[in-house]
């Protein structure tokens, strides 16, 4: 955020002094210096967190703590886990609920990758 915020203020400066408006050269480079400082950080920093996105939450790890292979792990398991509980909860026909809502929630499936294009049409020939 902090870097976005340093940015968007050299741009302005930046602006200022090409348009030929009256604005301190030395304010353009302190704002280009603080905002190359800020985004090198922010930059050097993200290769090292993961970020799984779900909904409104968000669960960042360090990708090197405990160790690389622990969070790849563990994000793997996050994953898999999530497979299983979409599977289990929306995978299977009932015909006491409205096709349209089924055929939905199993196309979602698909397009997430949590059943396959074989597995799809079973499930549209069962409906």
């Amino acid at each position: 955020m902090a870097a976005s915020i340093t940015l968007v203020l050299f741009l302005f400066s930046l602006i200022f002094a090409v348009s030929g408006r009256d604005i301190d050269t030395f304010s353009v480079v302190v704002w280009g210096i603080i905002s190359a400082i800020l985004f090198g950080i922010y930059w050097g920093k993200s290769p090292h967190l993961m970020i799984i996105r779900g909904g409104q939450n968000r669960i960042v790890l360090f990708r090197k703590s405990p160790s690389e292979g622990e969070v790849d792990q563990f994000v793997e398991n996050i994953l898999e886990a999530r497979k299983q509980y979409l599977r289990k909860k929306q995978a299977k026909i009932d015909p006491d609920l409205p096709a349209e809502d089924q055929l939905y929630h199993l196309k979602y499936l698909l397009d997430q990758e949590i059943i396959t294009e074989d597995e799809y049409q079973s499930l549209i020939v069962k409906r």
